[in-house]
């Protein structure tokens, strides 16, 4: 924990400085994380949900809150700057969750490090606390209100408070109360064990900032947990504060140990996990970015034992399943297929596969792509597609193959664990190929 010092007195300026020193290097390692490569890993499934939201608003200027719809619209509206001054990028759709969780490194700095010496001489009042709130309603009305083009927006959002805590339509997401914390067991004990002691450090002795950090980890924790609605990622909500409390512990041991070469052993001991960690994190954002396998984790004889889902599921807790690096495969594809026709960017794509997200982001260069979902075959008829390209799931292969006229191009590309997609085009005399 970086924190403030009274004026220090003549030489004893470098303590100080090294906190400094120390902390920029904290924010450059966490901004190095946020964005080198940071279009290397294909798009989630919901990431590519969020992205056809996101060009609408900026094609069309199209966009109206749904309570029933994964957030709410201040994301949109930020990655909508990005997008108008970076173009259609990955960058600039990432951008903003990648800032404001490296800017979670400010968390480090204690409130009087930053704060103190303006809060005396600018005690809040009324007034203030009258202005505040009016900024507020207002944000809140401009973002819910679709910049004042959609008032029923305003309305639901207290809508979307009933839906989401009540929320049993979806029944891969219910997960009963423990859900939770099997997954902190299993995942991460270490952080969950730092944060029980820093806990009950701050309740013997902590200051308001921490009594505030304790209150946000467990309160979360607990609202998270009561509601039947679960998906690991929300876990995010309050593995923040829960490195915080741990931090806060590693902190308050060093300080309680007596002796200069304890110090010395316990920094070490710190020293080397945080080397681990880096490690294991630069594994994870680089190179195995896409391994859907679960891990063992911790007890994982009692977990399958009892069968506490963290431990039984097949693929990776945290993402349910994220996207194969193979789909860019699949785009690649695709578009040497396009630039061999006149058509290019405009030829027509039919979109077969009933499992095809992050895919309308990946085709947002192409005019003309029909996303049904199916193949809309009529009992008794063959299948009936214009669109010179298709592209369709493993499992519709039989049906694609009993219908003269299509062509299997290259091998199947997998979408994520248990979907495989397969690129087909359509022999027709009257597409001329370019030369």
């Amino acid at each position: 924990m970086i924190e403030s010092t009274k004026v220090p007195e003549a030489g004893s300026r470098f303590p100080g400085i090294a906190s400094i020193v120390v902390f920029l290097i904290i924010l450059a390692i966490g901004a190095w994380f946020r964005f080198h490569d940071i279009g290397i890993k294909p798009l989630h499934h919901d990431e590519g949900v969020n992205s056809y939201f996101l060009l609408n608003l900026a094609r069309f200027g199209e966009y109206k809150y749904d309570p029933t719809n994964y957030h709410g619209p201040m994301l949109y509206y930020f990655a909508l700057i990005s997008m108008k001054l970076m173009g259609e990028t990955e960058l600039a759709l990432r951008f903003w969750p990648a800032l404001f969780g490296m800017l979670t490194i400010l968390l480090l700095v204690e409130e009087s490090a930053v704060s103190a010496d303006a809060m005396r001489f600018h005690r809040p009042t009324l007034d203030h606390l009258l202005s505040a709130s009016i900024l507020i309603v207002f944000i809140y009305i401009f973002l819910y209100s679709s910049t004042f083009k959609n008032w029923q927006g305003v309305i639901d959002f207290f809508r979307s408070i009933w839906h989401w805590a009540s929320q049993r339509g979806n029944r891969d997401h219910v997960h009963p109360f423990y859900y939770y914390l099997g997954m902190l067991i299993k995942l991460e004990l270490p952080l969950l064990l730092g944060t029980a002691l820093g806990g009950l450090i701050i309740l013997i002795r902590g200051t308001r900032f921490w009594l505030f950090t304790a209150a946000w980890t467990f309160g979360t924790l607990m609202a998270y947990s009561l509601i039947p609605y679960k998906t690991p990622w929300l876990m995010i909500n309050f593995l923040i504060p829960m490195a915080l409390l741990c931090g806060y512990a590693a902190e308050q041991i060093f300080r309680s140990l007596q002796r200069a070469a304890m110090k010395g052993i316990w920094a070490f001991i710190l020293l080397g996990w945080i080397i681990f960690s880096g490690v294991i994190s630069h594994r994870l954002n680089f190179r195995e970015y896409d391994d859907n396998r679960n891990p063992g984790g911790y007890f994982t004889e009692f977990g399958e034992k009892y069968k506490f889902k963290p431990y039984v599921d097949q693929q990776y807790g945290y993402v349910y399943a994220q996207t194969d690096r193979d789909l860019l495969e699949l785009v690649k594809a695709l578009k040497s297929e396009t630039e061999k026709l006149p058509t290019g960017d405009e030829t027509g794509i039919y979109i077969a596969s009933p499992d095809y997200w992050p895919l309308p982001w990946y085709l947002r260069s192409y005019g003309k792509v029909a996303f049904s979902g199916s193949l809309n075959v009529i009992p008794g008829q063959s299948i009936s597609i214009q669109q010179p390209l298709m592209i369709a799931n493993l499992n519709q292969q039989p049906l694609i193959d009993g219908t003269p006229g299509w062509n299997l191009i290259q091998r199947s590309f997998t979408l994520r664990p248990g979907v495989e997609l397969i690129l087909f085009k359509r022999e027709d005399q009257s597409i001329n190929i370019k030369e």
